[in-house]
């Protein structure tokens, strides 16, 4: 029950994604439960709640099951009883709506095969689940909590003697006493102008990113992520060709006609590894090695609390992945940590391109098998389960400056590679887009791009007989590694980086940095920002992919049932905000606070 007379505190959300939805949520439970008043001012010109996840086509699938995504935190996920009322995940929303599968799209009203937990759905559908999500977490506020949105966007963010004033594109202000930049991953909202130099940057939103690409022509798609796959549904089923099953029940793709010709691209040389099929309800097994006990033990033992990851832990992860594969296995842990193309299949552009597809026609087999019965599956998936053990390691005082450059500019790649691949169905419709002519992998490991004319020269430089391809255009398919690391000027364009790029130009902001590297912005263990002098600011928080870099892996929505990192900073984050147990939500360390 709200206190008669109490004072609102006035909190001001910077985007309306699924991270805003987070800790207004937070916010909203934590009202309910302390009795306090919360005036919550959200800025966002698009839906609340749905993020990059607007109205697209059904080709443009997630990578994580039904069963596994919610906009609503559990005890589980909290580590406390306390969580608030919940609501349905994904799975039991679309399956109270009869979503269905028909053909190749998903419909309501109880049409077509019926959803599964372990489906893999629609992002539109995602989108239309996290809007509910949002309209539901805003009517069953209480009276203490007062939500209105803004469709606007914020050019900017100043300081005012006791709190902040959020200037807004449509002329309006907002003040208030604590501003979250919950920006996500700050990508445009809508397609850029058609690029004079035939390079398109950033492949989102689709398909509208990628339609300057005229049917017929030579494309390179630059990279081989969950993004590339995106690309590549977007310039295939997105442009007309079909997928059906096969007599031996695999699909086969049955091309439209309009499809580019697809150069498939990796800078590394290695295709991802496809998701494993698992249980909804599984269970991770403890480690043995890699612990947050032994991460604990080598941060006491180093002088400054600071660990080489490289040099320390990756020693117990590659035992932890040795013990999964058992005895008599052809992997070993460090070979899988540190994989590299053959030399045999560094010949000729012919020969790489058959051992890309080969590699991933096995590790798509592996993957169907499942997690329980492929010791390999079994073994990579140790770097997902024991996540939370890295990012401990990450945290506060983390690594060791040239370590943390390691980390985030090599490790952090490899590790999604091995484990946050796309999922089974998917590699198996990208063989067959391969397999009908459309899509060829090369010409080998980081091949130069090169501008010619009105295209462009993708040429090889890991081949030991030289080749080149030429393409009309290139799509650059892979987001960058943290959201800070491409941070433009403001006269750059986007919304989320013209106001970034102010915020940093007037020194509200620091990038954070590890032996030269760019990371995200720098934010302490409270999620406060740090100015460019370092210090942290009373009134000013980020949250989510921006921090990258003083936290790890903040790119994902809560799964239910099991401990969340990012809904426990949300909850931390809330706390503060409402003035709420102080002890439980201030930062470990006493930092200065910025005066300005």
């Amino acid at each position: 029950m709200v206190a008669p007379g109490t004072a609102a505190v006035r909190i001001a959300l910077v985007g309306a994604g699924p991270r805003a939805l987070s800790v207004l949520e937070r916010i909203c439970a934590l009202c309910a439960e302390h009795g306090v008043r919360a005036d919550v001012e959200v800025v966002d010109p698009g839906t609340p709640g749905t993020g990059l996840h607007r109205p697209q086509p059904d080709h443009l699938l997630l990578n994580t099951i039904a069963a596994q995504v919610t906009g609503f935190a559990d005890p589980a996920m909290l580590g406390r009883p306390d969580a608030g009322p919940g609501g349905p995940t994904l799975f039991s929303w679309a399956r109270e709506r009869g979503l269905g599968r028909t053909g190749s799209g998903w419909s309501y009203g109880g049409r077509g095969r019926p959803v599964r937990p372990a489906d893999y759905l629609p992002r539109r559908v995602l989108g239309e689940y996290l809007a509910w999500c949002w309209r539901e977490i805003a009517d069953r506020a209480g009276p203490g909590v007062r939500i209105t949105h803004h469709r606007a966007e914020v050019t900017d963010v100043v300081r005012t003697g006791g709190g902040e004033r959020l200037l807004l594109s449509d002329g309006r202000s907002v003040e208030a006493d604590s501003v979250v930049l919950a920006l996500g991953h700050g990508l445009p909202g809508d397609a850029r102008p058609e690029p004079a130099d035939r390079r398109i940057r950033v492949p989102y939103p689709l398909p509208d990113a990628v339609a300057p690409v005229p049917d017929g022509a030579r494309v390179a798609v630059l990279g081989t992520g969950l993004a590339a796959m995106d690309v590549i549904a977007a310039l295939t089923v997105g442009r007309g060709g079909r997928l059906t099953g096969g007599p031996d029940g695999r699909p086969r793709y049955l091309p439209s006609g309009r499809e580019p010709r697809i150069t498939w691209v990796s800078r590394s040389g290695l295709p991802y590894r496809s998701r494993p099929e698992f249980h909804p309800d599984r269970v991770a097994p403890p480690a043995r090695h890699f612990t947050p006990a032994a991460v604990r033990a080598l941060r006491t033992a180093a002088g400054d609390g600071r660990i080489d990851f490289e040099r320390e832990l990756l020693p117990l992860l590659r035992a932890e992945l040795d013990d999964r594969l058992g005895p008599g296995s052809a992997h070993t842990g460090a070979g899988l940590l540190a994989e590299r193309v053959p030399e045999e299949a560094l010949t000729d552009a012919v020969q790489y391109a058959k051992w890309f597809l080969h590699s991933v026609q096995e590790d798509l087999e592996q993957a169907l098998i499942g997690v329980e019965d492929s010791p390999l599956k079994a073994a990579l998936e140790v770097l997902r389960d024991h996540r939370e053990t890295i990012r401990l390691a990450v945290d506060a005082p983390g690594l060791t400056p040239e370590s943390t450059r390691w980390f985030f500019t090599r490790f952090t790649g490899e590790l999604n590679r091995l484990v946050t691949g796309p999922h089974a169905e998917r590699t198996a419709e990208v063989l067959a887009i391969a397999e009908a002519g459309v899509l060829t992998p090369g010409p080998g490991p980081a091949p130069a791009l090169v501008q010619r004319d009105l295209g462009w020269d993708v040429v090889s430089t890991g081949l030991a007989e030289e080749a080149s391809v030429r393409v009309d255009w290139l799509v650059g398919a892979h987001l960058p590694a943290l959201a800070g690391a491409e941070l433009p000027a403001a006269e750059e364009g986007g919304r989320e980086r013209d106001l970034l790029g102010r915020l940093l130009g007037r020194g509200r902001l620091r990038r954070l940095t590890a032996a030269g590297a760019p990371l995200g912005i720098e934010v302490d263990a409270a999620l406060r920002v740090r100015d460019a002098a370092g210090l942290v600011s009373p009134t000013l928080s980020a949250f989510g992919p921006l921090t990258e870099g003083s936290t790890f892996y903040n790119h994902y929505v809560p799964s239910p049932g099991s401990p969340s990192r990012a809904l426990r900073e949300a909850d931390l984050l809330a706390a503060r905000l409402l003035r709420l147990d102080q002890t439980r939500a201030q930062a470990p360390e006493q930092d200065q606070e910025a005066a300005s």
